[in-house]
């Protein structure tokens, strides 16, 4: 067999790697994390919730390099009133922009919720705001929960219009990239009391538009449909889950040849969460479905993002006893072929993750809030994690278990009525500066400085063997563990006998191409080095 072996040293905040894997804390007044965006050079922007030192609710948005390092960040906020501008998602655009759509929450002295989108250019700048607020009697709530870019520019905004009656209906528009509203659509069934909740939008590859999400009422279920560009509904199909207690968290994603696979999820009982993955053809008709079992999380899976062939799924688990409860934030990974692998991440005890996005080059974004570890606050810091393709962070992690099964899926119909709405104005955001930022976790608590390293590796491409040497004769492992890309052990030694001299041989022919990841423990840390086999 003949190998060809690459090695990358992994180090927490390397300026060289694409993948580097850190965690950050966003700190201001009240700073919940609402949504992340990874750029095709692998820049990162997260939007959150921020509130000033006077008290002003606004949204605050950040640009990171693919190392971490900050690049830009602005608040932005209403230019008048005190109701809270709340990102739904943050979506990259064309030229290293982005697109914020959200809803400003109302206070006691203006009932109604009026929902808004703003463009962010590159710099950070407000390109254009738009607000949308729909003239019904009935309507208590309106909001823009996600959206979707196409290739040109042109936007998809999806979100919901609720009624004091208790009923929701689906709201979508298409804008140019200028802000022009070319299009908006209110799409609801016969019963006004049914709840309609879209939870994706993706634009497929002929151009159509493709929504899904779940409703309850008259029709139970998870719903998709499909539009095309001028948002004329092409198709609509509902199914059923066989199961009982679902807690709906939804998320589609979509491949080039159109393929869709779909997630959502539900208590299993007190101490697991199941997953099911639907996999669908290009028409939306459901394949087959599998069931997800996943132990220790007493919690919820918010969101699952596509990477390459893989998915990662992510939200938090919650430990119940001993009080009081714990709730760390979660990230599963669901490969095309193999075993599913978890892992929960935290350092206080109370972090939660709502959004991830991931791509095959430059790893996993997922953002959330931590709670503030004040009694009396109740506010939140916005939590960021990036991790490499192994979805491992720092050094807060906990394993979990994840196993898969068949399950079945019935599909039922269901019938949506839409009509054109109008509703749409300019909208005006200005601009402040404030940024703060805390550890969440120690990097040196797991991973020594890599500056340090006590030991050399001399990969043999034609043996299939790699030779470990250390520098210091005195300063052995005492251990060694190899892990695959899905977080798998493949190889450990701890005999302390074997690595009593001053090097080990590592026999890696019979490993698959793929990378995978050295652990040396030492007395005073943790040091990797990566291995990629070709």
């Amino acid at each position: 067999m003949r190998m060809f072996i690459t090695l990358w040293l992994l180090s927490l905040f390397a300026t060289a790697n694409a993948q580097t894997a850190y965690q950050k804390i966003l700190d201001s007044e009240d700073g919940r994390g609402n949504g992340v965006t990874m750029h095709p050079n692998g820049d990162i922007t997260v939007v959150s919730n921020y509130r000033n030192d006077n008290g002003l609710p606004a949204m605050q948005v950040v640009r990171f390099d693919q190392d971490g390092n900050r690049q830009w960040s602005t608040v932005v906020r209403w230019n008048y009133g005190t109701g809270l501008p709340a990102a739904g998602d943050v979506v990259a655009s064309t030229f290293g922009s982005v697109v914020i759509p959200g809803v400003r929450l109302s206070n006691p002295n203006t009932p109604q919720d009026s929902a808004f989108v703003v463009k962010v250019d590159d710099s950070g700048s407000i390109s254009w705001a738009k607000r949308f607020f729909v003239n019904d009697p009935n309507v208590s709530h309106t909001s823009w929960y996600t959206a979707a870019v196409a290739p040109l520019g042109d936007i998809y905004l999806t979100g919901v219009v609720s009624k004091y009656s208790l009923g929701r209906d689906l709201i979508v528009a298409k804008l140019d990239p200028s802000g022009l509203v070319l299009w908006c659509k209110r799409i609801f069934t016969s019963v006004p009391t049914n709840f309609v909740q879209p939870d994706h939008i993706v634009r497929t590859p002929s151009g159509s538009i493709r929504i899904s999400g779940w409703v309850s009422g008259t029709y139970q279920g998870v719903f998709t449909m499909e539009l095309d560009p001028q948002g004329n509904i092409l198709y609509q199909d509902l199914y059923h889950p066989n199961t009982s207690g679902l807690s709906v968290r939804w998320c589609s994603t979509i491949n080039a040849a159109g393929d869709t696979k779909w997630f959502l999820s539900r208590y299993l009982d007190s101490f697991t969460e199941q997953l099911f993955m639907f996999n669908t053809d290009v028409q939306g008709n459901v394949i087959n479905a599998l069931s997800y079992d996943i132990s220790g999380l007493y919690g919820s899976i918010s969101c699952v993002a596509r990477q390459g062939q893989d998915f990662v799924a992510v939200g938090s688990r919650t430990d119940v006893a001993p009080p009081p409860p714990n709730t760390y934030a979660v990230a599963v990974r669901i490969p095309e072929t193999g075993h599913p692998s978890g892992m929960g991440y935290g350092s206080t005890g109370r972090e939660f993750l709502v959004r991830a996005v991931a791509n095959s080059l430059n790893g996993v974004a997922v953002v959330g809030a931590a709670v503030k570890p004040t009694p009396s606050s109740g506010s939140y810091l916005s939590l960021l994690i990036h991790t490499d393709s192994l979805l491992r962070s720092t050094d807060c992690d906990v394993p979990l278990t994840v196993s898969s099964n068949a399950a079945t899926v019935t599909r039922d119909t269901i019938t949506f009525y839409s009509s054109n709405i109008t509703g749409w104005v300019n909208a005006t955001f200005v601009q402040d500066t404030g940024y703060a930022e805390i550890i969440v976790c120690d990097p040196d608590a797991s991973l020594a400085e890599m500056e340090l390293a006590s030991f050399d590796l001399f990969p043999n491409p034609t043996s299939g063997r790699i030779t470990m040497r250390f520098t210091d004769p005195a300063h052995r492992p005492l251990a060694l563990r190899l892990y695959n890309d899905l977080g798998q052990q493949v190889l450990a030694i701890a005999d302390r006998g074997r690595l009593s001299g001053n090097e080990v041989v590592l026999e890696v022919a019979d490993l698959g191409a793929g990378i995978y990841s050295l652990h040396a423990v030492f007395e005073d840390g943790v040091r990797t080095q990566r291995l990629v086999v070709e």
